[in-house]
């Protein structure tokens, strides 16, 4: 049968749609006689791609509309309300008068996310009359938070059709990086379209690529261009650039960005792979139906709210590909088939979001904390290192291994590395391979490797292990207070035999959200040499007896580029302490070198005691690399060393009949190799018992004095006495002005100090035996006190048995 007719072929198809029968006769005879093309304004390209945990969002709206129609209310796919059915006009949701019209929605990402790529487009129909039409590569935005308005120029026009449908990009990355959070509403003003006809659209959609580790890892692609798809067409536009998994499940979602869809009017279809593209929102043969939504829900927060834009599509489709036939493993390209028999659209951004089949680590440091219990680490300080790892990926992890390399400031602690898989307990890792798990440890590059075998998906591991901190206080000063490390992570997948890597998110957390990137480590820097002043006993003394710090050689001051290191001081004077790192930091300090001499400022007494008591001799030395020997004189007339007695203190702890009459002095050897002798004292020995220093002391008697002033010092004490007075080295006393007692010990390093004064004059504090904050051993004590009365008078000192008066002296501290 002929059929003569002035119409159009496709116009016939139209006036046929409702004859079934007909319309698939036709059909079929077009489509088999012919395949008509689609006129490609601009070929699409791949904007941007990304492999990464996180995803893909829309954020759009249209900016033309009816006046008070019903049609924008018809909710997908339901409806029947076209552009073609009303003239169209400005949407304008602002109060700003620099916009003729405007619209806005909001971006709505996960807690933790951050932005990748952030790209807007807008299009619309501009005919060449239109007074603002050369102003159509130009409009205005407005960002979360911000009151006013950015102008903003395109960045590329990706198409112009027939000199009046376009398309328009613009990156607006860096933009939206500013802000304190992407989140929040997006204004979009002052689109170039034409209004008050029918046929009309335009809008605009920002493509949102984001981060977020909380999420699982994908193939995240963007690609634009811009296609019109002219009744009737079959059109074929290939796109690649994305990976599949080699293995696994191919999940994937896919979206678009189209102009002038109606929902009204079907035969626009859109198939990957030859199948065809739909969920609850879209039906398969009405595929671009006016709606802006995500994966079967209409976009929230939109002003205005339209479920009908009446030619403007911005959705997002999760696609159902159990059985693979819209995508395969190992693929990365497709096939977009855009089809229509009954109207015109326009295609001008395409997006895929396909989930990775790998493992996939969450990885996550703890903060650095030391021995202390302080994130401040100290020199000398052990310092724990503790990092969480999960498999959050859909593949087991196999030949999973843990790098990390300690920075210079640490030194390893040989079997300190531990891991703790799910359910068990902390183990030891070795050398030795168990289970596919060891630890090899390089002590020249200061590398850890870690193998820590296979991790299932969804199965948590925890790795720790020490290191001390370097007690060379430049390298710490040289490598700041904060240094910086990375630890990583090497691994196969199972099913998808690829290898990965990845690296851990730093201890800092912000907004409840670990951020990726190193571990930073803490140090406490306010420390390091100073000028030191040291005396000189010897001329020509060695530079190697002033016990330098690691590293530093002594120059004259006068030497400023440290050419000539010293071995010997030449005498008194100022003298420069430098050290060069290799890594460049330098350091100096002024060593003030001064004469002076070796003295006994206190003398032995001699000592009376009987037979099983405990005494104890001391002398008062000033003066610095100094050694003592104590020796005796039995009646022999020859003096002999006591073995072991090489401090300034010689204790007896119980004396016995046979050492009645002996002798004993202190020898001093002085830095320059000569000695000094103390006075020779006598033991006494009597058989009547007298009170013995290691019974219980009696309490003292209160001080009672004609004079304004006065002073008792006790000669023991005991902590765990039963008589409260007793427990605590107690100086009675009365009228004092000022005093200041000091308590050293054998080895003449302070301990105790006060000069507190009650209101009554007298010493207000005592020492409890304490030293270094721990319990002092049992022995005896060296105390000086200096003190003045409140007549003005200065303390002369204790006197014992008659003695000479002396304002140092000797406790016992029993234990």
């Amino acid at each position: 049968m002929l059929l003569e007719c002035s119409m159009r072929p496709f116009d016939i198809l139209r006036a046929v749609w409702d004859n079934k029968f007909l319309y698939i006769l036709l059909m079929n005879l077009f489509f088999n006689a012919f395949e008509v093309s689609s006129q490609v304004t601009s070929p699409f390209n791949l904007r941007y791609h990304t492999q990464q945990r996180g995803g893909i969002q829309y954020v759009a709206n249209a900016i033309l509309s009816c006046k008070g129609c019903d049609a924008v209310n018809e909710l997908p796919p339901y409806g029947k309300g076209n552009n073609n059915d009303f003239d169209m006009f400005f949407v304008d949701v602002d109060e700003d008068q620099t916009t003729f019209n405007s619209s806005s929605a909001s971006l709505n990402l996960p807690d933790c996310s951050s932005i990748s790529f952030v790209g807007l487009y807008w299009g619309a129909v501009g005919s060449p009359t239109n007074p603002r039409i050369k102003e159509k590569n130009r409009v205005k935005l407005g960002l979360p938070g911000k009151q006013s308005y950015i102008d903003l120029v395109a960045d590329q026009d990706l198409g112009n059709f027939r000199n009046r449908h376009y398309q328009y990009f613009k990156d607006i990355t860096s933009l939206v990086h500013t802000l304190p959070s992407p989140n929040g509403t997006f204004t979009v003003g002052n689109i170039v379209t034409d209004q008050g006809a029918k046929d009309l659209y335009a809008g605009w959609t920002i493509v949102v690529v984001f981060k977020n580790d909380l999420l699982p890892s994908r193939d995240l692609s963007v690609f634009d261009g811009f296609v019109p798809v002219v009744y009737p067409t079959r059109f074929d536009l290939n796109i690649g650039g994305f990976q599949t998994p080699p293995r696994g499940p191919v999940s994937l979602d896919f979206g678009v960005v189209a102009y002038d869809g109606e929902r009204g009017i079907g035969g626009d279809r859109m198939l990957i792979n030859n199948k065809p593209v739909f969920d609850i929102l879209h039906d398969k043969d009405n595929v671009f139906n006016s709606t802006i939504a995500v994966n079967g829900e209409v976009a929230k927060n939109t002003s205005p709210a339209l479920k009908n834009t009446l030619g403007y599509d911005a959705s997002i489709i999760h696609l159902e590909n159990s059985d693979f036939t819209y995508l395969k493993n190992n693929e990365t390209s497709l096939v977009v088939t855009l089809e229509t028999v009954k109207e015109d659209y326009f295609v001008g951004v395409l997006t895929s979001a396909i989930d990775n089949f790998n493992p996939d680590f969450k990885f996550q440091s703890q903060p650095v904390i030391g021995d202390k219990g302080n994130a401040l680490l100290v020199p000398g300080e052990t310092a724990s290192f503790e990092y969480n790892l999960k498999n959050i990926g859909n593949d087991k992890s196999s030949i999973t291994t843990f790098i990390d390399t300690i920075p210079d400031s640490f030194d390893f602690i040989k079997g300190s590395f531990e891991v703790k898989y799910d359910n068990e307990s902390w183990i030891q890792l070795s050398q030795e391979s168990k289970g596919g798990r060891y630890i090899k440890y390089s002590w020249e590059t200061k590398r850890i490797e870690a193998s820590l075998g296979a991790i299932a998906s969804g199965d948590s591991v925890k790795v720790r292990y020490r290191a001390q901190v370097t007690s060379d206080l430049d390298k710490i000063k040289c490598a700041g207070s904060i240094i910086s490390k990375y630890a990583w992570l090497q691994y196969y997948g199972n099913i998808n035999t690829n290898w990965f890597s990845k690296e851990p998110s730093a201890a800092v957390i912000k907004n409840n959200c670990s951020l990726e990137g190193p571990v930073n480590i803490l140090f406490d820097t306010q420390f390091g040499v100073k000028d030191t002043a040291i005396n000189i006993y010897c001329s020509g003394t060695p530079v190697s007896d002033l016990h330098l710090p690691t590293g530093y050689a002594l120059y004259k001051s006068d030497d400023v580029s440290f050419q000539h290191p010293l071995d010997k001081l030449g005498g008194s004077g100022v003298y420069k302490a430098y050290r060069k790192l290799s890594t460049g930091c330098e350091y100096s300090f002024n060593v003030i070198a001064r004469a002076d001499s070796v003295t006994i400022y206190s003398q032995p007494d001699n000592i009376e005691a009987t037979v099983g008591s405990g005494v104890a001799f001391s002398v008062g030395i000033k003066g610095e690399n100094v050694s003592f020997q104590w020796q005796v004189n039995k009646g022999t007339g020859t003096w002999e060393d006591i073995a072991g007695a090489t401090e300034r203190s010689l204790t007896i702890p119980k004396v016995t009949e046979e050492m009645d009459g002996y002798n004993y002095r202190l020898r001093i050897t002085t830095p320059c190799k000569d000695y000094l002798l103390s006075v020779k004292v006598v033991l006494s020995v009597k058989k009547q018992p007298v009170s013995k220093p290691s019974e219980e002391p009696e309490p003292q008697p209160e001080v009672k004095d004609e004079n304004v002033g006065a002073l008792f010092v006790p000669n023991a004490f005991m902590p765990a006495s039963n008589t409260q007075e007793l427990r605590n080295f107690v100086v009675k006393g009365h009228g004092l002005a000022k005093w200041q007692m000091t308590i050293f010990n054998k080895w003449d390093q302070v301990i105790w100090k006060t000069d507190v004064i009650g209101a009554d004059g007298s010493p207000a504090e005592s020492w409890d035996g304490k030293m270094f904050g721990a319990d002092a051993p049992q022995g005896a004590y060296m105390w000086a006190i200096e003190a003045v009365f409140e007549d003005g008078k200065e303390w002369e000192g204790m006197s014992v048995r008659d003695s000479k008066p002396r304002k140092s002296g000797v406790v016992y501290l029993l234990r």
